[in-house]
């Protein structure tokens, strides 16, 4: 009977993560058993869609049990940080007592990451964080900062430092690279000196690329190589060669990461900029194509069809629809990168001039973002006349090549 393989777990935690990570399992199936992990805080949506597509998919995956109804604790509060931990240690114990896992690949590892990658060290498991999505110095510095009281108020100001008295964890752990991970993996040299600043030590950061550099340019390599393959991406993504295609790409402002806007604050704002779009450019010579970000939802946006607009799900593959695109329109989107190593016209956008997005030009090689509707609205015209000005700088530093192999390596 031949030996079981050794386990490598993939921690991630929405769909996003679960998609980029995923593309490192062909180069791994042949020495480990990959198996994702879902940790029990992840919002209870995203882990929905991550088991479903699992099992679609046929990959084998934990999901660790999430923390319980906080009404338990509502009479006597700090009962839900030490229910919480309760459940973590119980999980975490579960998960570890498999002795074929040998490496964890975490999205994160600060917070109750951290506590879980500690618990694998101890049983002698070797632990990453891979980098998979732009970061900025602002937000490092911000995470750095604890909560005061005032903004948050006495009793969740005491929770919190309970939870990290308890996960016997500290402040420099909530950023990406400040928790135990042996090893943090950095999209370029510029990521790397963010972390570096922030008090990453420089012998656990490793510059290894990022996956999408390398579909970037075998994409186009192949296209110049094969023109027909274009209309067959066309075929299979239904869009209209014969006419001009915008590539608008959508961040969220309502969820996640950003929460500035209600769900109709988030439709009437991307329907603004197409609706700008159209200004210049009619539905019967331009097709808009509108690609949600995979913790979005395709029904939010599905009025936008009454503008000429084809909505992309988030099955829909990044270096596709870039290649079938005339011009890119975006904020500060990792997908950003693809488009300019493809050598698409790009238009980067800042709308609601907001600081977090200015700090990530850097990561971009990006001069600047536009920042109002009047500016959209010509570089629009611009590019209808073919003098589009780039908006980038290209500087090899941000995109090292042969990626995939890159970060396998650094794994094994």
């Amino acid at each position: 009977m031949p030996k079981a393989k050794d386990k490598l777990i993939f921690i991630t935690h929405y769909l996003g993560s679960l998609r980029y990570f995923e593309k490192l399992i062909p180069y791994l199936t042949s020495k480990y058993e990959v198996v994702f992990l879902f940790m029990p805080q992840v919002h209870k949506d995203f882990k929905t869609e991550m088991i479903a597509y699992c099992q679609r998919k046929n990959y084998p995956y934990i999901a660790m049990k999430p923390f319980g109804d906080k009404k338990i604790g509502h009479f006597l509060p700090f009962l839900n940080p030490l229910s919480e931990l309760a459940n973590l240690k119980r999980e975490t114990k579960k998960v570890l007592t498999d002795a074929t896992i040998k490496k964890i690949v975490s999205v994160f590892d600060g917070g109750l990451y951290n506590y879980f990658l500690k618990n694998g060290q101890q049983q002698n498991i070797e632990t990453f964080v891979l980098q998979w999505a732009a970061t900025n110095r602002q937000e490092l510095t911000e995470r750095k900062i604890q909560p005061k009281i005032h903004q948050v108020g006495l009793y969740l100001f005491l929770v919190y430092h309970l939870r990290m008295f308890l996960l016997k964890t500290s402040l420099r752990t909530s950023f990406l690279g400040g928790g135990s991970s042996e090893k943090l993996g950095a999209i370029n040299k510029y990521s790397a000196n963010f972390f570096k600043e922030a008090g990453v030590p420089e012998s656990k950061v490793s510059i290894v690329g990022y996956i999408d550099f390398d579909l970037a340019r075998e994409m186009k390599k192949n296209i110049i190589q094969n023109p027909s393959l274009k209309q067959q991406l066309a075929l299979k993504n239904k869009v209209d060669l014969n006419k001009k295609n915008i590539l608008l790409y959508s961040t969220l402002f309502h969820k996640k990461d950003i929460k500035i806007f209600s769900l109709q604050d988030q439709l009437n704002y991307y329907q603004k900029i197409i609706e700008i779009i159209r200004q210049v450019f009619p539905a019967q010579t331009v097709d808009i194509l509108f690609k949600i970000h995979p913790a979005g939802y395709a029904s939010l946006y599905e009025s936008l069809k009454k503008y000429g607009v084809k909505v992309f799900g988030k099955d829909a593959e990044n270096d596709e629809l870039i290649a079938l695109s005339d011009l890119y329109i975006a904020h500060h989107t990792t997908t950003n990168f693809m488009a300019i190593l493809m050598g698409i016209p790009c238009i980067f956008i800042n709308l609601l001039k907001m600081p977090t997005i200015e700090q990530t030009k850097i990561n971009f090689g990006i001069k600047y973002f536009i920042q109002d509707e009047k500016t959209l609205k010509k570089r629009l015209i611009d590019f209808e006349n073919n003098q589009l000005e780039r908006q980038y700088d290209f500087d090899p530093k941000i995109f090292p090549e042969n990626c995939i192999q890159k970060i396998i390596n650094w794994i094994n």
